[in-house]
């Protein structure tokens, strides 16, 4: 009798062979948004939950010992790696090693059989179910919070904010806005969002169309989800002066641009 060949290891053998090098290439640069990065974080928990998933294809699900020798390894790797991207000049994050971790130990869990009593009791079995899963619902909760934000700028929102002038003249500024785009191509001036603020003496309300902040780069439209810097300014002063900030959100509530 011919024994069974199963594919699924050899495919996630190779999905594994894919992923691996994106430890030390690719991923966010330091212009790269929020969003890109914590998202691209929670790939630890993708790749050794993978990891544990290709070897219980193909040794089987195991107990206490498996446990013990695959969340080892997994710390031992995880390390190794971070080693190895600090000397390749990547920032060594000591985070990855929990979610690598963590990854893991949901893969074994959820895997463990609920009837094994023997390898691990149903009143320990599911609590460590209900831990696990809390730590990665606290995982994945900031990166929906940051998609969250970035969804309600494709909204078009508009910018409302407050400045303060104390002083009794009033002082022109100038509010500048850009992406990563922007920055990795020379930081012209007509590639960015530019506009002239007349700060009186007093509190000052501003509220500016996002449309009018993507639509500003002359030769492109701005990645508003991928913006990187916004910065009030002033030049030509004949002394120091100080402005105060109070307030800067999106809102959906009519302010008067004073």
């Amino acid at each position: 009798m011919k024994a069974r060949f199963s594919a699924t290891p050899v495919v996630l053998g190779l999905a594994l062979c894919v992923l691996f090098p994106l430890f030390f290439i690719g991923g966010p640069e330091w212009t790269s948004g929020l969003l890109h990065r914590s998202a691209w974080n929670l790939g630890h928990l993708l790749f050794f939950g993978l990891v544990v998933f290709t070897w219980q294809a193909v040794f089987g699900v195991g107990g206490q010992r498996q446990w013990l020798l695959l969340s080892a390894g997994v710390f031992l790797v995880g390390g190794i790696i971070e080693l190895l991207q600090d000397g390749l000049g990547r920032e060594a994050d000591w985070q990855d090693v929990f979610r690598n971790m963590l990854g893991a130990w949901l893969v074994m869990i959820w895997r463990q059989p609920s009837r094994s009593v023997a390898q691990c009791p149903a009143a320990v079995l599911w609590p460590l179910r209900a831990l696990l899963t809390t730590l990665l619902v606290l995982q994945i909760v900031p990166v929906a919070e940051v998609g969250f934000q970035q969804y309600r700028m494709a909204r078009q929102l508009p910018v409302v904010f407050e400045l303060y002038d104390p002083d009794a003249v009033s002082v022109a500024m100038t509010l500048r806005i850009n992406d990563a785009v922007h920055e990795r191509s020379g930081n012209a001036f007509n590639d960015r969002f530019n506009t002239r603020l007349v700060v009186e003496p007093g509190w000052n309300n501003y509220r500016i169309d996002l449309s009018k902040i993507e639509s500003a780069p002359a030769a492109r439209q701005m990645n508003m989800a991928d913006l990187q810097r916004l910065g009030f300014f002033a030049s030509g002063l004949a002394a120091p002066r100080s402005v105060f900030l109070r307030d800067l959100r999106l809102s959906r509530a009519t302010s008067k641009i004073r």
